[in-house]
């Protein structure tokens, strides 16, 4: 496998074979050789499925595996669904380049290879959630497990004489210990802990027409190729395809120049490099191709809020991260699945913390996202516990109304109701009570709104040691992960 470093002077392309033998085997790693490229923020590459790889540097990655695809009968679009892919790989590129540190890998190969589950298990690291090694808290916060890892995939498929093709989509850190992305709001010497929705999303079928099958077929003979010039008519370098006697390419970017890219491609690991130039943004016909999957603006969002949480850096990258969500459409009253939507809205509710630093102005919009995101997906016990935890925290603020223990006690039982296995929120109801009784907040609450039932009281008491605990570190959060205003 190859696998592709960046550092902020070079890229290093590093040959490693990776040998397994059976169930429980060792992991042999075969050291082959490295090779150094100029300086770059962005990278891409294609790869088959059965050899996926990641830029091991990168602050975020996304893989775009196949649209499976079944024709139908008398049509001939082969493997359109890989080429699919590669338009989708292109647009993201263009798409992101506004941020550093990416990746974009297109895999292609046979369907039993391309699978999401089997793809990811090839990816991920191991030990940088261990919060039993101290130093997992304190140093390497740019580790390559804290990295964000986005897998993108979908079908092809007919109902009647409609043509459909739907996009799901797979976010997550690239440690197999990966908590989720939660924020954190501390009350006293507790933590309220919350977190997304989902972090797996199904899009909504968007109809195509069998023109826009042909134009798919068009657009990848007239897009998949390196030109000598940032010009259609300009003679061809080379094909932009993996090959049988060369299954991989490795594209580093140059620069940009309007709807073109210059690439530096390497085929296969010994072939050396040719540069030249790719048109990468993409449309079918009349249409740009993030307007027929809309969803493109969703994950070039979704790859600026990894971007800006992982790396930090100046306000116009949460900006920018803002403004690609805001393209997404919004969803119809009736709509059947709510939940990209929802999720949506609590990632802003994110950039809202990390935008302000997390100040009191900072909660108030994200709890209005919160609080949107619950009311798209009132089945989702997470939407109502952020929704919740923020609402209690911002009035627990210095010169707020805390909200008394009765009104949170019985808001946080009607959220549980939804998923009563969920220890987090258990725990969360216990570190509220804990902190709503300290005199001081206690003198700011009518006697009316406290929770007087002894059994109750008790009851939640107990909750801390109620059940599993899934989250790993509702005490001690390491300082490089939390986000949300302490509450002292």
């Amino acid at each position: 496998m190859l696998l592709n470093v960046i550092n902020s002077d070079r890229v290093t392309l590093c040959a490693k074979l990776n040998l397994m033998a059976g169930v429980g085997s060792i992991a042999v790693n075969v050291f082959l050789g490295c090779v150094s490229l100029s300086r770059v923020a962005h990278a891409a590459a294609i790869a088959p499925c059965d050899e996926p790889f990641v830029y091991e540097k990168a602050a975020v990655n996304v893989i775009v595996l196949p649209y499976s695809y079944l024709p139908a009968p008398g049509q001939h679009f082969p493997r359109t669904g890989e080429k699919l892919a590669a338009l989708v790989q292109a647009d993201t590129l263009y798409s992101i380049l506004k941020f550093n540190s990416i990746g974009v890998v297109q895999l292609y190969g046979r369907p039993e290879d391309c699978t999401p589950k089997r793809v990811t298990g090839k990816l991920l690291s191991q030990g940088a959630f261990d919060w039993n090694k101290p130093a997992v808290s304190d140093v390497g916060l740019n580790t390559a497990g804290r990295h964000g890892l986005i897998l993108i995939w979908g079908s092809i498929y007919e109902e009647g004489e409609n043509i459909f093709v739907q996009t799901f989509l797979s976010f997550r850190r690239r440690d197999e210990a990966d908590p989720g992305e939660n924020v954190y709001f501390k009350v006293g010497q507790g933590y309220l802990v919350g977190g997304l929705s989902s972090q797996e999303l199904s899009f909504p079928p968007r109809r195509i027409t069998t023109q826009d099958l042909a134009r798919i077929e068009d657009k990848f003979r007239s897009t998949a190729i390196l030109r000598e010039r940032a010009d259609e008519s300009s003679p061809k370098v080379m094909a932009l395809v993996g090959t049988q006697t060369a299954p991989m390419q490795s594209w580093s970017v140059l620069e940009t120049s309007g709807e073109w890219i210059h690439l530096e491609v390497r085929q296969g690991r010994h072939g050396a490099p040719k540069s030249g130039w790719l048109h990468a943004r993409i449309d079918l016909g009349a249409l740009p191709l993030n307007s027929i999957l809309p969803e493109l603006h969703y994950i070039e969002g979704l790859v600026g809020y990894f971007r800006y949480r992982i790396l930090g850096g100046g306000p116009g990258i949460g900006s920018a991260a803002r403004q690609a969500f805001e393209k997404y459409p919004l969803p119809s009253e009736d709509d059947p699945n709510p939940l990209p939507s929802a999720v949506l809205k609590q990632l802003l509710g994110f950039l809202d913390l990390l935008d302000s630093h997390q100040d009191h102005q900072g909660m108030k919009q994200a709890r209005e996202e919160f609080y949107e995101a619950f009311r798209l997906a009132p089945f989702s016990a997470e939407a109502g516990n952020l929704e919740l935890i923020t609402r209690v925290a911002l009035s627990f603020v210095p010169g707020g109304q805390p909200i008394g223990s009765r009104v949170f006690t019985e808001d946080m039982l009607r959220v549980s109701a939804l998923d009563p296995a969920n220890s987090e929120l258990r725990r969360n109801l216990a570190a509220l009570y804990r902190y709503s009784e300290r005199p001081e907040v206690l003198a700011r609450v009518p006697a009316d709104e406290r929770l007087k039932s002894p059994e109750q009281v008790e009851k939640i008491k107990d909750l801390e040691n109620a059940g599993h605990d899934h989250v790993y570190y509702t005490t001690r959060p390491p300082s490089d992960w939390p986000i949300g205003t302490p509450i002292v």
